[in-house]
């Protein structure tokens, strides 16, 4: 009788021991690192946040600037499309092409060209130009690491010429326009891991409205107090009429032609 009592007791104990793993799996599943990931943020300019150890980023008093963001872990999951011949609004190239998230990528012309270097899946459709504006490269490189650098890339995999570039090993830089407009803004990110982040500064009014892109890196800056990750490099991407920022999270579309976008895949 002893035994089965032991037994009996045995059996109860694996099993309380089962439900309480189960729920802690199930509570903090969310906790584990996925390939892809978002975010959002509110911020209002120039104005010091001071986040709370271990709590949540709390909201701020009549914020003006909404801050989403997608964080690709796996960067081979990353394409890069032209689309000044197909000229395929956001949401048909999404489905067309299967992505998970979808988001603008460089400048264009007037005369429909791409502006500077442009490079999908190893094949140049544009050359590097020299560009005060347009300063920099964001690129993958055959073993699909990510970089911003200010000079060409040798045979990446993808690449795009855009501008300015607005952080630089962790540092947020000064810019200087003789013109500069209220717009939403897309920016490509690296952070210290080598994940790649796009993010989507707008205004809550005004989805096609946002910053001036000499406010950019004081919003960039503000983020960095207030998420995990370590943003190491960042630059400007197309923004305003010209973006699309396609996520689980939010879903911004363009009023004009996007020129290419970056395509996540599952």
């Amino acid at each position: 009788m002893k035994k089965v009592l032991t037994i009996i007791a045995s059996v109860i104990t694996i099993i309380l021991a089962y439900l309480i793993i189960s729920n802690f799996i199930k509570r903090s599943g969310n906790n584990f690192p996925d390939k892809t990931s978002e975010g959002s943020f509110e911020t209002t300019p120039k104005i010091d946040f001071s986040p709370t150890p271990g709590t949540q980023f709390e909201p701020i008093d009549n914020p003006q600037y909404k801050t989403v963001w997608v964080i690709i872990r796996d960067t081979d999951k990353i394409e890069l499309f032209s689309n000044l011949e197909e000229d395929l609004p956001s949401g048909d190239a999404l489905s067309k092409h299967s992505c998970n998230h979808l988001l603008s990528g460089s400048f264009y012309s007037e005369k429909n060209t791409h502006i500077g270097l442009f490079v999908t899946n190893f094949v140049k459709l544009s050359e590097a130009q020299e560009n005060t504006t347009f300063n920099g490269y964001f690129f993958i490189d055959e073993e699909n690491v990510a970089f911003i650098s200010s000079a060409p890339p040798q045979n990446p995999k993808i690449a795009v010429q855009s501008g300015p570039i607005l952080m630089r090993d962790e540092d947020t830089l000064t810019i200087s326009l003789e013109r500069d407009e209220n717009a939403r803004r897309i920016i490509a990110a690296v952070t210290d891991k080598g994940e790649v982040v796009f993010i989507a500064i707008y205004d809550k009014s005004n989805t096609l409205l946002g910053p001036k892109l000499t406010e950019v890196p004081s919003v960039l800056s503000d983020l960095q107090k207030n998420t995990a990750f370590e943003i190491k490099d960042a630059i400007n991407l197309d923004g305003g009429s010209h973006s699309a920022f396609i996520t689980n999270l939010i879903k911004l579309t363009e009023i004009s032609t996007i020129g290419s976008y970056f395509c996540i895949k599952p």
